[in-house]
């Protein structure tokens, strides 16, 4: 119960504190800097009724114009008329494709025939073998040889 009574106190501490009397009424002070806020805007405007020149200038034309003329280059005004090279594209695709199998494979068959050629050449060709046959004359020519483990 104690704290109840010390919330109660502190809410109307704060309503104390935060209430504005004004023409013999209470207002928040949330209310009463609205109602001031207003006040203020509506005496700038009576203050601001003379006329004022208002320059046309902005920095933003010159980019506005440069992106709509970017714009204005890019789109497609018309589509483009169909043509004889479209009806024949599956041809000359096929016939490119054609021709170039048959390069590579001449390529491959060609590469094919030399190497084999220099692997039979290889093969053909004598080969002659010298070899040298050192002698040591050893002073002691009858000299035998024990290994280990034999008697």
């Amino acid at each position: 119960m104690t704290t109840n009574m010390t919330y109660e106190k502190l809410y109307s501490n704060m309503v104390k504190k935060f209430t504005v009397e004004k023409d013999n009424k209470d207002y928040k002070l949330g209310e009463y800097m609205l109602m001031k806020a207003d006040s203020v805007k509506s005496e700038k405007k009576a203050a601001s009724a003379l006329p004022v020149a208002i320059s046309d200038f902005s920095g933003t034309k010159a980019i506005s114009a440069a992106f709509n003329y970017i714009n204005e280059k890019l789109t497609v005004k018309e589509a483009p008329v169909r043509d004889r090279t479209m009806r024949k594209f599956p041809f000359r695709t096929s016939l490119t494709a054609l021709c170039s199998a048959i390069v590579v494979c001449a390529i491959i068959v060609t590469y094919g025939i030399i190497g084999f050629k220099s692997i039979n050449a290889d093969a053909s060709v004598p080969t002659v073998v010298y070899s040298e046959v050192d002698e040591l004359v050893d002073e002691q020519k009858d000299t035998t040889y024990s290994f280990p483990g034999e008697k």
